[in-house]
């Protein structure tokens, strides 16, 4: 079954294991094409095989489902063309023919497109350890990323959340029954609980996560790669950095960097010597993505640009703030290709705007 599932306030990962309770099916039946932000209103497709409840129409907190229908074919992450935004920036100061001129000024320079990092929602947002539970996880070194996953404490956390980390590791060192953390730390629970029942065997910990939460952790890795390749030729070509030079790979007639996995092939010239470095550094070879020990996981990797650029980029409206007195709201659309993120494309706007 089919349908779109529109949610505000929870992670495409929990939104995955509450469908899945809702139909009646274990949560590796449930298949979506990409990762939504938490935060924002989102809406995108979702595929429950073999469903044994069809309740489509209870309430539910934080999510609708609508739209539904009946098809024969799974979806795959990365399988889609993109994501249409509609972006609201408020609490603005200044005056609407500064702010216009602003906006129309960023429209124009978005033309030539924007680096294409990944945004700080592929790390984990503020407590961004997404990358390094997949480091180790690709060293077989699973304490450590289970560790490093529940007990990493970050200030934009809540107070509990802290606490609950601290406890952790206390219970943790003196041998004690381990406490659950708040539900909407399902992935934590997901951990603490395996670590429970099988005598604390981290390694048992992290495979007993359903899939698409594994090949999270290791795409996370792939992304942090990527992000310092592209840093990289930044630094070294500047306002270069977006054309082609010799040696490049290019994809949709741009140029293009590593996303490394077992199949990868370094690009020739500048741009092979920087992922040849990068790899380096990090002491990783495209042999490493086949994890063994991971009940055979593999990631045969792919190229992706390293800068996109928008489509259908649209000042919709400047407008008195109703939810700020005295200040003023802007309304943008746009279209990004798929893998291209929100945030790192309005960085620049939202910067000259405060």
């Amino acid at each position: 079954m089919h349908f779109d599932a529109q949610k505000i306030g929870i992670s495409t990962f929990d939104l995955s294991k509450r469908i899945a309770e809702l139909f009646g099916v274990p949560q590796k039946n449930v298949s979506y094409c990409g990762l939504k932000d938490d935060y924002a209103i989102t809406c995108q497709r979702i595929c429950v095989k073999y469903p044994t409840k069809l309740d489509l129409f209870c309430n539910q907190n934080n999510f609708v489902i609508k739209n539904a229908r009946w098809s024969e074919q799974d979806l795959k992450i990365g399988v889609l063309r993109g994501n249409n935004f509609l972006i609201t920036i408020r609490n603005l100061t200044e005056n609407k023919k500064i702010i216009s001129r602003t906006v129309n000024n960023f429209i124009k320079f978005s033309k030539k497109g924007f680096p294409n990092f990944y945004g700080p929602q592929r790390f984990g947002d503020g407590r961004a350890v997404a990358h390094l539970v997949g480091k180790y996880v690709m060293d077989g070194k699973f304490k450590e990323a289970i560790l490093t996953y529940l007990a990493t404490l970050s200030t934009t956390e809540s107070k509990e959340l802290s606490i609950m980390r601290k406890d952790f590791l206390g219970l943790l060192k003196s041998k004690k029954q381990f406490r659950e953390f708040p539900k909407e730390a399902f992935i934590e629970n997901l951990m603490i609980n395996s670590l429970q029942k099988n005598n604390l065997d981290f390694e048992k910990a992290f495979l007993d996560l359903p899939d698409d939460i594994k090949i999270f952790f290791v795409c996370s890795y792939q992304s942090y790669l990527f992000n310092k390749m592209v840093s990289k030729r930044i630094d070294l070509l500047g306002k270069k950095a977006s054309k082609k030079q010799k040696g490049d790979v290019l994809l949709n007639s741009l140029p293009s960097a590593l996303m490394a996995g077992t199949n990868s092939v370094f690009a020739c010239g500048l741009q092979g010597a920087i992922e040849r470095q990068v790899l380096n550094e990090e002491n990783v070879s495209f042999g490493d993505f086949c994890l063994v020990h991971s009940n055979g996981l593999k990631f045969g990797g792919k190229r992706r640009t390293i800068f996109s650029i928008p489509k259908n980029l649209k000042l919709i409206s400047i407008s008195s703030d109703e939810l700020n007195k005295g200040k003023i709201k802007v309304q943008l659309s746009f279209f990004l290709d798929k893998g291209c993120y929100a945030t790192t494309f309005l960085g620049r706007l939202i910067s000259g705007l405060m």
